[in-house]
This record gives structure tokens, sequence and C-alpha cells, in this order.
């Protein structure tokens, strides 16, 4: 979870993190991709990379208008580009 600094208060962060990154796992693949996707979309954060090692992919989903959508599609060993250029992570 990435947050931007403005949102730290005395009481934590304040707000939805601006990404989230999940890194899937057998067990838990189905609720990271279903449940944990939807909530994060309603509560606006705006970046969300789902890491699938098993698959050596990622995908980036951006909020628009309210609603996730696929932003990019990142091989293994690959750059993705995060919060508007701000991060670079390659994947793997």
């Amino acid at each position: 979870m990435v947050c931007d600094p403005l949102k730290k208060s005395e009481r934590g962060v304040e707000g939805a993190p601006d990404l989230v990154v999940e890194i899937l796992s057998p067990r838990t693949a189905s609720k990271d991709t279903v449940r944990k996707r939807w909530a994060y979309e309603a509560a606006g954060v705006p970046e969300y990379l789902i890491v699938d090692p098993d698959e050596r992919v990622g995908v980036l989903l951006r909020l628009e208008a309210g609603r996730y959508q696929e932003a990019a599609r990142v091989e293994w060993g690959a750059l993705v580009d995060l919060l508007d250029g701000t991060i670079g992570v390659v994947l793997g």
C-alpha cells in the first residue's frame, strides 16, 4: 500500500491509499481478484496492481469514472509505471 504523505495524520492515514499491490497466492487468489478488487474500487483506490507469481504476470488496474479498467498487463521482468510515472517497478 502506498499513500500520499499529505494523507498522514496523528491517527494514521486518512482516506484511501493511492496504490495497492496484491501478490496472489493460490489459496486466496479469488478473494484478492474479486472481493478485494470491489472493496478497493468502492474505496476509491486509484491504482491496484495484481501480481501473479505463478503466471509470472502483473495486471495494473486504474480507476476511471469510479470503475477499474485494465491499464497494463506486464510480463515478468518488465517495468510498470505506477502513479503517473512517479514509481517504476520491475516485476519479478
